[in-house]
């Protein structure tokens, strides 16, 4: 059966909000500090901690963690003294759950929403006994053992010692110092969390509290495709949240800190992961009924396998998990563009899953078709909270179609495993482009947890969307304050409204839509100034510069600009003239053309799928965007640049194809439409296309790959 995600928040440390963990996710940012002050819970900053859990030179361990966090009462429907008796990791997961419902289209009210079942996981704090023991399991092992004559050589020790980091193919009791240190003890508390939400939200529908250490979102969304399937409820929240409580916690969590470059544990500059903090939550219906209430679908789950206590090796137990997955999805592993690997961090473990993924996934190296990301790269590894994270990241690569970064990549940490796999690693995102016969894309998600849990989950998107905006845009620290007038006093005076406006007001952000939208109703007016900026001392200074600058393109009738790129002219020529759209000819393509247009400007997918039926064999996807297991160097980029120029049949299709998105742009966002066109040096075709003159370029495509021109009459032997 599939299941649509319909509904998603999620707050994990800086990255407060769905739109602001989007952002995060496309642009590769990372959010790693030192622990805040107020986190000590009385230790001395310059404490000399141990190299093991990430001191170095007394510093404290750096990671993903929450400074402040905005919570209101208001929000959930309750008296803010009903607030103060929550944990604060109850607020957390209610707070996204809140959202993720609102997200979804529900409505707090009287009326019960009787068919939603609400399931959690969180992580909660660690026994003090338990503490110690695991925070220097090996010595406390090595003692216990000893003393009772349990162990007596060097070597047993040295076993011993290697079990217990981590380092072997098997954990101690569940409880080395890798495992995750909230794993495994949830309070009685803790269990009445998904209770409250259903309280706060007017749920009467069933709810649930499970815990499988970090798979624990796996295991609930086995539950919610349990529980839909049978038709007992409408929709399912699922939520998980993972707050480090104390600083020993800390301590406990940064027994695998990375102590190598923060990246992709897979990395060869690698080790360990860094701690994060976080909360999210999905909200899942069947896809048929999701459909019929048109809502938007984020992506559809096809397919969920889960084992648990497998019997079997780390690699081959990854290997079946996949295997039964694809299976259940009805997708062969070639189908599959993204794949979301586990990545903790532990040495053995990392080992273990790529040796099992590449060989569920094996197939042609020369293709890579598969890339590989993990979200522990720039949030952290958030434990009971990394399954979340990892669904929330795979859903909104699927559903604004793009290939997610991971910063710091290098290389491989055993390049020979590799070698027969599809994997490769983007150091950029890039644009997702179907392949030959694929209707659709497909992703996954690995996950495995200490205690011996696997799973997998295969994820789709969904077809029916054609509305697929997103909010980067309004995440760019760059802003567009529009002014119109009929003269140079009141625009003077608008420049001042707007000045006191910004000053008063704490979002730069709804100041420019409101400036906007009053600028839409003056279209008529004789003037207008641009101003821009990143930021409110930014803007402040443009709109001090702009002043005099106005006052003199009046006096003098030249035009004022800055070098941020504010601009008035007392000669506008848009009132006066027809405006043309000029189409040189189509041969200035580079390597990474167009990496982020698609991300900007989304609706271009389908206008770039209404003029070629392959868009990624005629933008040339693979020579633009070049695929590689390691971080391609400096002098292999310009030995790529120097072929894709050699190529005159990709420089014409691919300058072709994006002149095509231009005009789209300009046309559909700015609102800029052309009154004359003309194209030269084979622009020409260009502008016939740009302008849907001609409407489809398939057949322009198949004549010119067909034919001898390009290939030796015009441009010699290639």
């Amino acid at each position: 059966m599939e299941i649509a995600i319909v509904g998603m928040d999620a707050v994990f440390g800086s990255c407060q909000g769905l739109d602001k963990f989007a952002a995060s996710i496309y642009d590769g940012s990372q959010h790693f500090h030192p622990i805040p002050h107020n986190r000590y819970q009385g230790r001395a900053q310059n404490q000399q901690l141990p190299a093991e859990v990430g001191g170095k030179h007394g510093a404290l361990p750096r990671g993903n963690y929450f400074q402040d966090v905005d919570i209101n009462a208001f929000n959930f429907n309750c008296q803010s003294n009903d607030i103060n008796r929550f944990k604060y990791q109850q607020l957390m997961i209610s707070n996204v759950v809140d959202n993720a419902l609102k997200d979804a289209g529900f409505e707090q009210g009287n009326t019960p929403l009787k068919n939603v079942a609400v399931i959690t996981s969180l992580s909660s704090g660690v026994p003090m006994e338990q503490r110690d023991s695991r925070l220097h399991l090996d010595r406390v092992l090595e003692e216990s053992l000893s003393t009772n004559k349990m162990v007596s050589d060097s070597e047993q020790l040295s076993v011993l010692n290697t079990a217990s980091s981590g380092q072997s193919g098997y954990a101690i009791a569940n409880s080395n110092a890798n495992s995750n240190p909230n794993a495994n003890y949830v309070s009685n508390q803790d269990h009445s969390v998904a209770s409250q939400i259903a309280t706060l939200w007017n749920i009467s529908g069933p709810t649930f509290t499970v815990e499988a250490a970090e798979n624990s979102v796996i295991k609930a969304l086995d539950i919610a495709q349990i529980l839909l399937k049978a038709g007992e409820v409408e929709a399912v929240v699922v939520a998980a949240v993972n707050l480090v409580h104390e600083f020993d916690q800390v301590l406990l969590g940064n027994g695998n800190s990375n102590t190598g470059e923060p990246t992709l544990s897979y990395d060869y500059h690698a080790n360990g992961s860094l701690l994060g903090e976080g909360a999210g939550a999905v909200v899942l219906k069947r896809a048929e009924q999701a459909k019929q209430d048109q809502n938007r679908i984020y992506a559809v789950i096809d397919g969920i396998n889960w084992i648990a206590n497998s019997g079997i090796t780390g690699a081959e137990s990854v290997k079946q998990s996949c295997e039964q997955a694809f299976e259940q999805a009805g997708v062969k592993p070639r189908d599959i563009g993204y794949l979301e690997v586990f990545g903790s961090g532990v040495q053995q473990q990392d080992r273990s899953e790529i040796q099992g993924l590449i060989a569920a996934y094996q197939g042609d190296n020369s293709q890579l078709s598969c890339c590989l990301g993990s979200v522990k790269s720039t949030i952290g590894h958030t434990y009971i909270a990394s399954g979340i994270a990892s669904l929330i990241k795979t859903a909104l690569c699927l559903y604004h179609r793009y290939i997610p970064a991971t910063p710091n990549w290098s290389k491989p940490k055993q390049p020979e495993l590799w070698k027969e796999s599809p994997f490769y690693v983007a150091n950029e995102s890039r644009p997702w482009f179907l392949t030959p016969g694929q209707v659709k894309r497909v992703a996954a998600i690995n996950s495995l947890a200490g205690d011996g849990s696997y799973g997998h989950v295969i994820l789709s998107e969904e077809l029916s969307e054609t509305e697929r905006s997103n909010g980067y845009l309004e995440q760019a620290p760059f802003y567009l304050f529009p002014i119109a007038a009929n003269d140079q006093s009141a625009l003077l005076e608008q420049l001042d409204v707007l000045e006191q406006t910004i000053e008063n007001s704490s979002s730069l952000y709804q100041v420019a839509n409101q400036t906007f939208a009053k600028f839409k109703g003056s279209k008529q007016a004789t003037y207008t100034l641009a101003i821009v900026g990143g930021d409110k001392a930014k803007v402040m200074r443009e709109i001090e510069r702009s002043r005099p600058g106005i006052k003199r393109a009046f006096a003098e009738g030249k035009p004022w600009k800055s070098p941020l790129g504010s601009y008035f002219t007392a000669n506008p020529l848009g009132k006066k003239g027809a405006i043309a759209f000029v189409y040189p000819g189509a041969f200035n393509s580079y390597i990474g053309m167009g990496r982020k247009l698609f991300q900007l400007f989304p609706s271009i997918y389908d206008r770039a799928a209404r003029l070629v039926s392959n868009p990624g064999e005629f933008f040339r996807e693979k020579q633009l965007y070049p695929r590689s297991q390691h971080q391609l160097s400096k002098r292999e980029l310009e030995d790529l640049e120097t072929k894709l120029a050699d190529t005159p049949l990709s420089m014409l299709e691919t300058g072709t194809g994006f002149a095509v998105l231009f005009t789209q742009i300009l046309r559909e966002y700015f609102q800029v439409q052309p009154q004359v066109a003309f194209g030269y040096s084979m622009g020409e075709s260009t502008m016939m296309y740009a302008l849907d003159v001609w409407s489809n370029a398939d057949y322009g495509s198949n004549f010119v790959n067909s034919s001898e021109l390009f290939r030796s009459r015009l441009a010699g032997a290639q």
